[in-house]
């Protein structure tokens, strides 16, 4: 009996590890494998007493839907959103559908809950919106992008790993500039 309850002890165990340890894998595997693609982005510094600090990005775009509509209008569940570079290289949002398609793009897997307007067209919110720093960098950011969102004359960009339709945030560019890099020439600065 003794040996029935340790073996149980280390099969949870195992199992405690093995999920975790498989989403970090997932994600890392997009990180070193993934084509690397750009969203303009708005950036919003919150703080989250459990997460810590982090800067938010707000990355929205419109995407015709493409399937079929439903009576309702309302979409909900995991669509697939096909994105193709503008003329500055960035992506946006061309369709959006239930399947991926061999249409050319990048596609992503994204959760979704909306409608479909008047002219079939869905307002996508990107789930790759939280850009974690650590938290004196942070606070610096946000008191240096702060100014930035009312006068929305410096560009921000999302740096986005895609694979398989899954995508992870690698880096926030602030006028070209990493935003880690950013923090330090302003720091440099005073």
């Amino acid at each position: 009996m003794k040996k029935f309850w340790v073996t149980a002890a280390l099969a949870a165990l195992a199992l405690q590890l093995a999920v975790p340890l498989a989403m970090i894998w997932k994600k890392e595997r997009v990180i070193v494998k993934g084509e690397i693609v750009y969203f303009r982005s708005q950036p919003v510094d919150p703080y989250d007493p459990f997460r810590g600090r982090f800067v938010t990005l707000s990355i929205s775009d419109d995407a015709k839907w493409t399937d079929k509509v439903p009576k309702s209008k309302r979409v909900s569940g995991k669509v697939w959103v096909r994105f193709t570079k503008d003329k500055d290289g960035m992506m946006e949002a061309i369709e959006a559908r239930r399947s991926k398609t061999d249409a050319e793009g990048v596609w992503l897997r994204i959760p979704f809950e909306g409608s479909v307007d008047k002219n079939e067209n869905v307002s996508i919110d990107l789930p790759f919106n939280r850009f974690y720093m650590e938290e004196k960098s942070a606070i610096e950011a946000d008191k240096h992008l702060a100014g930035w969102r009312n006068r929305n004359n410096h560009k921000s960009v999302a740096v986005v790993r895609v694979l398989d339709g899954e995508a992870v945030l690698t880096d926030v560019l602030v006028d070209g500039q990493p935003i880690r890099e950013f923090v330090k020439a302003k720091r440099a600065e005073k």
